[in-house]
C-alpha cells in the first residue's frame, strides 16, 4: 500500500478487495480541513505536514483501463449469447449483446469497472462509443497494451491482447468488424449486426498479434462458428 498526500487530498494504493488479481487501485480520501498533525483516514495514514508528493509517478503508474480476450467463445449471434447468458433481451442491439457478455464475465473474475466490447456495425463503433482514454490500456497481467486512445487506435499495439479476464493465455480470432483506427470495416461484415449465425460472415482480428491483424485478421468467417470478443474497461 502506498499512501501519498496530492493536492490536499490523500491518494491511497490498495487492492481491490475480492479481485482474483488484486490489482491496486487508486481511493480518494478527503482529510479534515483543519488538520495539521498526522491522523488517520479510513485506517490510512496522513501527514499534512509533508511538502513532497513521492508516490504520485506510482501511483499514476496504477491508473489504467483493463484489457482483456474473453475465455468464452461466441457465435457471431450475440444477441442470443446474451440472452442464452441470462443478461437480457438485446434485440436489434448486437453490439449492447457483445457489452452485457463483457462485463458479465468481468463480474465473474472480479475485475472492477465496466467494459465495452471491441465490436462495430453499421451504424457505431468504438470510434464512436468508447470513452477515448488519457490513460493506458492494460492487460489483468499488467502488460501495457497502449499508452492511450491515440496509441491504441494507431495501427499498432504495445502487447498483444492475448489475456483472459482469469489471466490465463487465449490465442484465437476474436470478433471485431472494426478497423485498427476503430472505426467500422465498410461495408459493414458485422453477422447482420450480430444478431445472426450461419451462413453470414462476420470480421474478425487475431489475439496473438500487435499489428493491424489484431483487429482484422480475415476477410470474414460463418458466424455460425464460435470467436472470443476483446473487451475494454470505460
Amino acid at each position: 500500500m502506498t499512501t501519498v498526500r496530492h493536492l490536499g487530498l490523500v491518494a491511497v494504493l490498495v487492492a481491490t478487495a475480492g479481485s482474483a488479481l488484486a490489482q491496486p487501485q487508486a481511493i480518494i480520501l478527503t482529510p479534515p480541513a483543519a488538520a495539521t498533525t498526522p491522523f488517520e483516514v479510513a485506517g490510512y495514514a496522513y501527514d499534512p505536514r509533508a511538502t513532497v508528493d513521492p508516490g504520485i509517478a506510482e501511483l499514476q503508474a496504477f491508473i489504467r483501463n483493463t484489457v482483456f480476450v474473453t475465455s468464452a467463445t461466441y457465435t457471431g449471434d450475440l444477441v442470443t449469447e446474451a440472452a442464452n447468458a441470462g443478461l437480457g433481451d438485446f434485440t436489434g442491439d448486437g453490439l449492447g449483446a457483445g457489452d452485457a457478455l463483457c462485463n458479465d464475465l468481468a463480474r465473474t473474475a472480479g475485475l472492477p469497472g465496466t467494459y465495452k466490447a471491441w465490436l462495430s456495425d453499421s451504424t457505431n463503433s468504438p470510434s464512436t462509443t468508447f470513452v477515448q482514454s488519457s490513460i493506458p490500456y492494460a492487460r489483468v497481467d499488467g502488460a501495457v497494451v497502449a499508452s492511450s486512445w491515440q496509441d491504441l487506435t494507431d495501427g499498432v499495439l504495445q502487447a498483444p491482447i492475448r489475456i483472459t479476464e482469469s489471466n490465463n493465455f487465449q490465442f484465437d480470432l476474436v470478433w471485431t468488424g472494426t478497423n485498427t483506427d476503430g472505426t467500422a470495416v465498410t461495408p459493414s461484415n458485422a453477422c447482420g449486426q450480430w444478431s445472426q449465425g450461419g451462413s453470414v460472415t462476420g470480421l474478425s482480428g487475431f489475439s496473438g498479434d500487435t499489428g493491424r491483424t489484431w483487429t482484422i485478421d480475415s476477410a470474414g468467417h460463418s458466424c455460425g462458428n464460435e470467436s472470443n470478443l476483446y473487451c475494454f474497461e470505460q
